[in-house]
């Protein structure tokens, strides 16, 4: 998988964001108070679609973790890919399906906003 972030649904809120370095699509970003997603590349100081909700997206997980649908995701920005352990970690959504621990990815409801309506 070449993105950390996949969309891969139709259905998906965006917004307009200026990249404050390099972007390589899929990567997340912290925007403020949201997380999203960058949708495409973006040079420094260009605009750019930053996702911060979607109904389905495919992101790389931690190994050994597993899934059941609804159960919270979080954001390790340390191992770049989601896990189950709450802690500091930013809740990013909830699994979409269930992901077994040998799976890589795990496709996911991503809700960027879900960190911010917590505090």
């Amino acid at each position: 998988m070449a993105k950390k972030f996949e969309l891969a649904s139709a259905n998906y809120t965006e917004v307009k964001a200026i990249a404050g370095s390099a972007l390589v699509a899929g990567v997340l970003v912290k925007q403020g108070e949201i997380d999203g997603f960058a949708f495409t590349d973006a040079i420094n100081g260009a605009e750019y679609a930053l996702i911060i909700k979607a109904e389905k997206v495919i992101v790389e997980k931690d190994a050994g973790v597993a899934f059941v649908a609804g159960d919270a995701v979080y954001w390790d920005g340390v191992g770049l890919n989601v896990n189950n352990v709450a802690g500091a970690l930013d809740v990013i959504g909830v699994a979409y399906e269930a992901a077994a621990s040998a799976d890589v990815v795990a496709t996911i409801v991503f809700d960027g906003c879900l960190e911010y309506a917590k505090t």
